[in-house]
């Protein structure tokens, strides 16, 4: 018993000294923490939030690389990473047609792109049919 009053004592002077320090730098002590419940401001081991990019690869119609690499269709990344996307046709019946949701904003036809990590994103790929290219992706 004492030794749980000791320890709630300590919590309340460190919830004090929180309090006075403001709430954000003191939830990066757990004790803090724990005391002030749960939030969505969380401090991370790397200190960056971390942030999700997912890929919509229209009927899977395109080839896609995530920094060099076969894409993943939703995968997390550190604030600030500059994520390159490479699309291409997967196979000869469909052609290269374009991106939504990358830092070029709108429909961006080229073939190379980027996102920079700043929120979760969502990126579209689209690859038309080459006997009807025009025809956007629905």
């Amino acid at each position: 018993m004492t030794q749980t009053r000791r320890a709630m004592g300590a919590a309340g002077s460190i919830v004090a000294l929180a309090i006075f320090c403001g709430a954000d730098s003191a939830r990066a002590h757990p004790l803090i923490a724990e005391s002030l419940g749960p939030t969505s401001d969380v401090i991370f081991a790397n200190g960056f939030e971390s942030f999700t990019l997912t890929i919509n690869n229209y009927l899977a119609w395109c080839s896609i690389n995530e920094d060099g690499v076969a894409y993943s269709a939703s995968k997390s990344f550190s604030e600030g990473t500059l994520v390159l996307l490479q699309g291409a046709p997967a196979n000869p019946l469909v052609v290269w047609g374009y991106w939504t949701g990358t830092d070029a904003g709108g429909i961006d036809y080229s073939m190379n792109a980027s996102v920079r990590m700043s929120s979760d994103r969502s990126v579209f790929a689209c690859c038309p049919l080459a006997a009807s290219p025009n025809t956007p992706c629905q």
